[in-house]
């Protein structure tokens, strides 16, 4: 996970704050970008995520630049309670150089809609003396101010890292088929036609419409099995194939209707 200077690395990862998650005036960083802590001139983090204390709570993405030089302050700025208590996922893009790039975009799992887009090209994201930068994720946060800290958590999932300024997204997978040889059970079977994906997104719907996240399924996977409850339903499904660099198109839709049968599903 060591980027060097010129290099430019990818990061896409899910993460969940709890819905009481409580912020504070103080640095509280969920991922940072920081340069190896052996330089001189290591310092405060290059980029952070971080829930900000106010009114209201704030998510920020905050850019430090090396002591003595301008150009630290806030990259981005949304209101924090739209990530409460959901799953997100962020893709996060850094060129490490003088004059560097990065590019964050935050989506809600559950209906890939953006909740933050932030983008800078004139950025400097390597510091005097530094060997290498690294992401990092966890809490980090300042003991002043403790009225405003309590046991927390934050959740992570679904980690992919990559290298290069080329972006090669995956092929989509391909000959979606569906199988309810069991009861309560739909089988989802697919094509797997890339070798260079890291997760596969199943989304299902109810009327062809509205998609929404079902589940996330490890690369090289070619099968599904999706435990159905509740009433007879037409359930339809589509898939893609992810990376850090992006995401593939969707495969075509395929839907089947299941039905009451003697007390079992068909």
């Amino acid at each position: 996970m060591q980027g060097s200077r010129g290099e430019t690395h990818s990061y896409r990862w899910k993460f969940k704050l709890d819905a009481g998650f409580l912020p504070s005036p103080n640095f509280c960083h969920i991922h940072q970008i920081k340069s190896d802590s052996g330089t001189p001139n290591s310092g405060a983090p290059l980029v952070t995520i971080t829930p900000r204390y106010g009114t209201p709570n704030k998510l920020q993405v905050i850019f430090a630049a090396q002591r003595g030089q301008p150009g630290s302050g806030r990259l981005k700025e949304v209101d924090l309670e739209p990530f409460l208590g959901v799953w997100v996922e962020a893709c996060e893009r850094a060129r490490f150089d003088q004059r560097g790039s990065y590019d964050l975009v935050i989506r809600r799992v559950s209906d890939d809609s953006v909740l933050l887009n932030c983008r800078n090209d004139t950025l400097n994201l390597w510091r005097e003396y530094s060997n290498f930068n690294r992401p990092k994720w966890g809490i980090y946060r300042s003991l002043n101010s403790k009225e405003y800290l309590r046991d927390e958590s934050v959740r992570f999932a679904d980690f992919s890292i990559a290298e290069g300024e080329e972006t090669k997204l995956p092929a989509a997978p391909t000959g979606l088929s569906l199988s309810t040889a069991l009861s309560d059970r739909i089988t989802i079977t697919w094509v797997d036609n890339a070798n260079d994906e890291d997760q596969f997104r199943v989304e299902r719907s109810t009327d062809g419409m509205t998609w929404r996240y079902h589940a996330t399924v490890a690369a090289g996977a070619r099968s599904y099995v999706d435990i159905v409850h509740g009433p007879e339903t037409v359930y339809q499904y589509r898939i893609r194939s992810e990376n850090a660099f992006g995401n593939s198109a969707y495969c075509e839709p395929v839907k089947v209707e299941l039905r009451k049968t003697n007390n079992s599903r068909r």
